[in-house]
């Protein structure tokens, strides 16, 4: 029997070894070779995440920022306006971008966008009887806005002092964490906002499905970026210390 695709039969004895790919059916004393998915370049998946997020950040970044201009930056508007720059575009470049500098940058270009956003809402507010910080969105971006001040502070702190190495370790440990629940926390905030009036009253129902989709799957790809370098760091920490754990023992054991 022969067959003209990827798979094909070839007799075994039991006691022959199989290549990669191949099964061994008992039964019959036959291997059936197997499909085997091609490998995939860990730079090439990285890139590839990194492209999609940046499109759908601009894309998600244009859309809001557009429609804020028209309205010209009128009550509402203004607050979505500085918010989206801050959480959508730069807090997302932020966490994409390897440069420490620019990583720096960004970081606080998103923090005092976000913060002037809030701010710029709370005015508001304060003429309404509103209560403030009520509804989903504005929890989680207080919260993402808190864990964001937390990374930008242990971030100072880890540029400016002389840490020892299990101390720095921490240290990096606590601000990737901060800046990636904190991320996740402000596009939470972000997906809730386009259930709000403001977004009813300017964008039809298709348009608040596609940056809801735009949103959600930015929020995934910038994450799965973020978490393949945080668990590369951890690991890599891991290793460095169970390395001078074991020079140390054999320089004790010598002398």
């Amino acid at each position: 029997m022969c067959y003209r695709y990827r798979y094909r039969i070839r007799q075994l004895r039991l006691s022959d070894e199989t290549e990669d790919g191949d099964i061994i059916v008992n039964a019959t004393g036959h291997s059936i070779e197997g499909f085997i998915w091609p490998e995939i370049s860990e730079k090439l998946y990285e890139s590839v995440c990194i492209t999609i997020s940046n499109m759908l950040v601009v894309s998600i970044t244009v859309i809001i920022s557009q429609k804020c201009l028209l309205l010209k930056l009128a009550r509402t508007a203004e607050h979505t306006f500085y918010s989206s720059l801050g959480i959508v575009l730069c807090m997302s470049e932020a966490l994409l971008l390897s440069d420490q500098m620019l990583h720096m940058a960004l970081g606080l270009m998103a923090f005092s966008l976000g913060a002037m956003g809030v701010g710029i809402e709370v005015r508001h507010k304060q003429l309404l009887p509103a209560k403030h910080f009520r509804s989903k969105h504005s929890i989680f971006g207080l919260i993402g806005c808190l864990l964001i001040l937390a990374s930008i502070c242990t971030g100072f702190w880890m540029l400016l002092q002389d840490l020892g190495k299990r101390q720095a370790i921490m240290l990096q440990l606590a601000h990737r964490i901060c800046s990636l629940a904190g991320y996740v926390a402000l596009m939470t905030s972000q997906l809730f906002s386009y259930n709000k009036g403001f977004v009813r009253r300017n964008w039809s129902e298709l348009y608040i499905r596609v940056l809801k989709f735009f949103t959600f799957v930015a929020t995934i790809t910038v994450c799965i970026r973020e978490l393949q370098h945080f668990a590369s760091d951890v690991l890599k920490a891991i290793d460095e210390e169970m390395t001078d754990i074991i020079q140390k023992d054999i320089h004790m054991n010598r002398n």
